[in-house]
């Protein structure tokens, strides 16, 4: 909404399946400008689009069962058991973590909600902490986990078609704008992370504030 603004242009959203060729072919055809649903930049991918800079970083992360978290605390104590862990098919994030616990089995899933409706059958799901933090909110059994050493992040960013580098170049000034105001920094705070989220205070009344004639 705030590029649209920003740009004196109507916004349309198109709801895109989870798949790479049909993403690109939508790109390529015009079907969708830019896509904003939180895609990892990757050095792969971008044979096929273009990225914008990015403007947000995610820490790679556990989503696991709360009771577990001491448990995925630490690399070395997962290192040589047979887990069933659920992933992203991220190619680099496959192959990080299938050095790190070459013992376990990976399990692509398209989306987190899938462990959640299967996450007995598996022993966590690799994301970010952002977005296991997000889903811990909705399912407070549920806990983010960041496993020490840190296996790094990932950086976030919007993907345009590779033939438009006007498209990309505006794009890219919108961020560096938005992020000057910390406007990213601030919506990653209040949704994702579940932060600064007040309850709504009644305006102040001098009958209730000062006379005291009623209490909420």
């Amino acid at each position: 909404h705030s590029l649209a603004l920003q740009l004196g242009v109507r916004l349309e959203l198109v709801l895109l399946p989870r798949n790479r060729e049909r993403v690109v072919e939508a790109l390529d055809s015009g079907v969708v400008d830019v896509i904003m649903s939180g895609a990892r930049a990757s050095t792969r991918n971008s044979a096929h689009v273009a990225y914008s800079q990015p403007y947000a970083e995610e820490t790679v992360a556990f989503l696991v069962e709360d009771h577990r978290r001491e448990e995925f605390a630490s690399v070395d104590r997962l290192r040589g058991r047979r887990l069933r862990i659920g992933a992203a098919p991220v190619p680099e994030w496959l192959e990080a973590v299938g050095r790190a616990l070459p013992e376990a089995e990976i399990v692509p899933l398209m989306s987190i909600r899938e462990y959640v409706e299967k996450k007995g059958s598996l022993d966590a799901m690799l994301t970010s902490w952002e977005r296991a933090s997000a889903w811990s909110l909705l399912y407070p059994e549920l806990a983010a986990v960041a496993t020490e050493p840190r296996q790094g992040a990932t950086a976030l960013a919007y993907v345009l078609p590779r033939d438009e580098p006007e498209l990309v170049r505006v794009v890219d000034t919108w961020i560096g704008v938005a992020r000057g105001y910390e406007r990213f920094a601030s919506a990653r705070r209040y949704w994702i992370l579940g932060q600064a989220a007040r309850q709504k205070k009644p305006r102040w009344s001098v009958a209730r504030d000062v006379l005291g004639w009623w209490k909420d």
